[in-house]
């Protein structure tokens, strides 16, 4: 018998035991310690590559043309017009109208349909009283003041940027710095120049100006255009809301005044040829690339292509460009989805965005949903997302904004024409219009028409709106649902 046969066992003893039960128990709570540590210590990757693609998505979409303006930069020379004379203007008229009338008036529209005021008004919008013995008088005050403004801005060269803006095609928006919202700050004074313009076209239509009116309406609808040109969604929103707005001036000055045949005929053909908005797969691209930029911003990087999600970058205060910083808040992003799976989350919603952008209302009808879940626990995805609903909506709303006028246009081409509204909307076709544009919110693809010589202008246009059900004509009342109402052309709304 050898001697290791002959050794005793070693017997664990209680205290080995609790050794290795702590041991046991140490582990996690270690690896717990140095994840602690580690996204306390934290800070978030500096990496511009979502920038530089974005950079290079602007630069393939849109290329500038040598030795031509760039749109942008016309747009910009005229916003800055439109402020200084803007506020100008405003001010000396609400300082000529209280000492009038005792009533601040302000600018809402320059035609002069509605004077606000920040006083007690007769209603709920502050606005003067249209059957008020001062109305006619401060509505020539408006409407002078406002000629008088754009006069300013016309010295200013106002008019001949815009020109110019409807001669060039090279239209490339500010290239985005860290921030990726250079050209958004832009917006505000873009959308003053199309309300400004607008109101230089209603005046012109009332006073029978046709030239400025073709004028007016080809520098507003290449503002649209162009500012869509922006690959943001807001930009594109806001190319969609000029390009409603010139529609809806158009046909208030068609249905509200005789008008020659041949100067309808123009306008038809001006909206025909109008430049297109930007493709919505482009500015949901653009979109992408600034989701996954600010996804950047808020994970830290741990080489791998992942990271810890650091909270504390969403309420970081200081300058823009201020360094971050650690935090021990962020160990809240402990119990968040890691870097690389809110990536993969997010190309998945866009790849689907771009897929459902690219189809029709009726195709998209077909899988309504955006079929993929989005957990309750991503949420940075949560904010940042648009809601995709109101981005298809949008792009119905201005295709058969856009179709309804150019058949409103028709409509009254022939009544120029024949003395006569046409009985149905088929005689139109093919003297008027090629083809009858479609409906994309109506099954059948037809827009509706009823002859109602009851009220002005002696019919009803409309497109049956989002619900596909036809309300007679009838606008959205107060307080209904978004999707209920028909969407009227004709007659405008007052």
């Amino acid at each position: 018998m050898n001697d290791s046969a002959q050794r005793p066992r070693r017997r664990f003893r209680k205290h080995d035991i609790v050794a290795v039960v702590l041991l046991v128990l140490a582990v996690p709570v270690i690896l717990s310690g140095i994840q602690v540590f580690r996204i306390s210590t934290a800070v978030p990757s500096n990496s511009r590559v979502h920038v530089d693609a974005l950079q290079s998505l602007i630069e393939t979409q849109n290329p500038l043309t040598p030795g031509e303006p760039n749109a942008f930069d016309l747009m910009t020379d005229a916003a800055a017009i439109c402020s200084r004379i803007s506020i100008q203007s405003s001010d000396a008229l609400a300082a000529e109208a209280a000492s009038r009338f005792g009533y601040e008036f302000e600018y809402v529209s320059v035609s002069g349909e509605y004077l606000h005021s920040d006083m007690p008004g007769p209603n709920a919008r502050g606005a003067l009283d249209p059957e008020s013995d001062s109305w006619p008088e401060a509505n020539r005050l408006v409407r002078q003041r406002s000629a008088d403004a754009l006069q300013a801005m016309d010295h200013l060269g106002l008019s001949n940027r815009l020109d110019d803006l409807v001669s060039v095609g090279s239209s490339r928006p500010p290239m985005p710095d860290g921030s990726l919202s250079d050209g958004l700050p832009m917006l505000t004074d873009v959308r003053r120049v199309s309300r400004w313009e607008r109101g230089r076209l209603e005046l012109s239509g009332e006073l029978g100006q046709w030239q400025q009116v073709r004028r007016s309406t080809r520098r507003l609808l290449s503002l649209s255009s162009h500012v869509s040109r922006d690959p943001n969604l807001i930009s594109w929103l806001v190319g969609t809301a000029i390009n409603r707005g010139v529609c809806r001036s158009v046909v208030e000055i068609i249905t509200r005044r005789a008008i020659p045949a041949d100067e309808i005929a123009v306008l038809q053909d001006i909206l025909e040829r109008q430049p297109p908005l930007a493709s919505l797969s482009y500015i949901l691209e653009g979109e992408r690339l600034m989701t996954l930029h600010q996804i950047e911003k808020v994970h830290s990087d741990d080489g791998k292509g992942s990271g810890y999600f650091l909270p504390a970058q969403l309420q970081r205060a200081g300058p823009p460009n201020a360094p971050p910083r650690a935090s021990i808040k962020n160990i809240r992003g402990l119990g968040f989805p890691r870097k690389a799976e809110t990536v993969e989350t997010t190309n998945l919603v866009y790849d689907r965005l771009r897929q459902m952008g690219e189809q029709t209302r009726a195709e998209r009808l077909l899988q309504p949903e955006l079929g993929i879940e989005i957990p309750e626990s991503q949420i940075l995805l949560q904010i940042m997302l648009p809601a995709f609903d109101s981005i298809f909506r949008a792009k119905d709303r201005y295709e058969s904004n856009m179709r309804a006028t150019l058949i409103a246009l028709a409509i009254e081409r022939h009544r120029a024409e024949s003395g006569a509204l046409p009985d149905s909307l088929s005689l139109l076709v093919p003297h008027n219009l090629a083809e009858l544009p479609q409906d994309p919110f109506s099954e059948s693809g037809q827009f509706l028409y009823r002859i109602d010589e009851s009220q002005e202008p002696g019919y009803t246009l409309y497109s049956v709106g989002p619900n596909a059900f036809d309300d007679g004509g009838h606008r959205k009342a107060p307080g209904d649902p978004d999707e209920s109402g028909d969407l009227v052309t004709v007659p405008v709304a007052d």
